[in-house]
């Protein structure tokens, strides 16, 4: 029974299984500027037995007038509680860009005396003991922020005939480049890291943020790395490969 109902209910958007009747639950963490809609379609691609879990985050959806979290401290301060009261389940951790970064932290700062995950998947973001590999624009005038965030596939084309559209999601994208580009990395970080639940680590062959060089480094933070997957495609490879990643996690998850 998830131990703090009322955070939960704040925290979690499910889809298929009911969290009580699942076998096992994944909870997914969004990419920057994301949202837990993101991973609706999701769930007619699981086992009917596998719990969706999505996060919603303050800035957006239903959450909309909380701040948007500006570093991974608040974050991870506000969520672990919530996620601690899954332990008494079966649960996998799934994060996309931003959502990755997110999970790290997570399992960084779990408690020894919790339940861990039963598997980790990471995707498209680099390993933070690597630096971020690119400028930072988080701190960049609205118009070039906007641009470099179109030029790294974060903005699909259509949105910017919808200068409205482009006014309501610039500040917790901003918010969001913020957590992930204010972010401590660096080997002297990250050194005595060595995550011990099973980890798998996804990525898209052609993504200029996260390049498949750079996420086979993830195996120097796991002490139980699992493999890395590369499909065509860039930062955003998870939606044309949709069915090929959730049966390579029902797989694991079940298998």
């Amino acid at each position: 029974m998830i131990s703090q109902p009322i955070q939960a209910e704040r925290w979690f958007y499910v889809f298929g299984a009911p969290l009580e009747r699942a076998r096992v639950a994944l909870v997914c963490l969004p990419c920057a500027g994301g949202s837990a809609a993101m991973y609706r379609q999701w769930s007619g691609g699981l086992p009917a037995d596998v719990s969706l879990v999505t996060i919603r985050l303050p800035g957006r959806e239903a959450r909309l007038d909380e701040p948007a979290h500006l570093d991974m401290a608040g974050f991870v301060r506000d969520l672990l509680p919530v996620l601690q009261g899954l332990a008494g389940r079966p649960y996998a951790l799934f994060g996309h860009s931003m959502g990755a970064l997110m999970a790290y932290e997570l399992m960084r700062r779990w408690p020894a005396d919790t339940r861990p995950p039963v598997a980790v998947f990471l995707s498209a973001h680099r390993p933070p003991h690597l630096d971020l590999g690119r400028p930072p624009i988080y701190d960049h005038p609205k118009q070039a922020f906007l641009e470099a965030v179109r030029e790294m596939g974060g903005l699909p084309d259509e949105v910017w005939s919808h200068p409205e559209f482009l006014d309501l999601v610039e500040p917790t994208m901003r918010a969001d480049f913020t957590l992930c580009e204010t972010f401590p990395r660096g080997p002297e970080v990250h050194r005595d890291v060595r995550l011990d639940m099973p980890v798998l680590v996804f990525g898209g062959r052609q993504d200029r943020t996260a390049e498949p060089s750079a996420l086979e480094r993830w195996t120097d933070l796991c002490a139980d790395h699992r493999g890395l997957t590369i499909w065509p495609g860039g930062h955003f490879y998870l939606r044309e490969h949709r069915v090929d990643l959730l049966g390579r996690i029902a797989k694991t998850l079940l298998g």
